[in-house]
């Protein structure tokens, strides 16, 4: 390779790893569980769409902004589900997820939800958050009361 190329992938790596995301939150699809929640090219559609506008802002944001058209404004975009357990829902807490998660959710459209966790690097105040997808539940399975 010649060393005009080298400096360039050189200073290329080393722009990569000092990226600092300022706003927005990341989503992990790591834990994902699709045996349970059958997903269509239609859902993954509205999804990546919607990951897009979800991507533009932290946490904090979607937990605080009302859903467009929602029950008096009461639903928020992100929620967490305190006190949550799996007797109140139609599936079953994969194996590789910890018992100890506080488990969140995202609002896509009228039934359909994205389920799973987050996590934040405590040590930068601007860190990312990162939401851990588990279930992408386009019929509103996770929770039933």
């Amino acid at each position: 390779m010649s060393s005009k190329k080298s400096r360039r992938l050189n200073a290329l790596s080393r722009g990569l790893t000092t990226i600092k995301y300022q706003n927005g939150c990341a989503f992990n699809f790591y834990y994902l569980d699709l045996e349970q929640t059958p997903v269509t090219y239609d859902n993954l559609s509205l999804l990546i769409d919607r990951l897009k506008f979800l991507s533009e802002q932290k946490l904090e944001h979607w937990s605080s902004r009302p859903i467009a058209g929602g029950r008096r404004g009461r639903n928020r975009y992100f929620k967490k589900l305190n006190d949550f357990t799996f007797s109140n829902s139609n599936l079953t807490q994969p194996a590789n997820v910890r018992d100890d998660v506080e488990w969140s959710q995202f609002y896509i459209a009228p039934t359909f939800r994205l389920i799973g966790f987050t996590e934040k690097v405590e040590a930068d105040p601007d860190a990312i958050d990162i939401f851990y997808v588990v279930f992408i539940d386009p019929s509103h399975d996770f929770y039933s009361p």
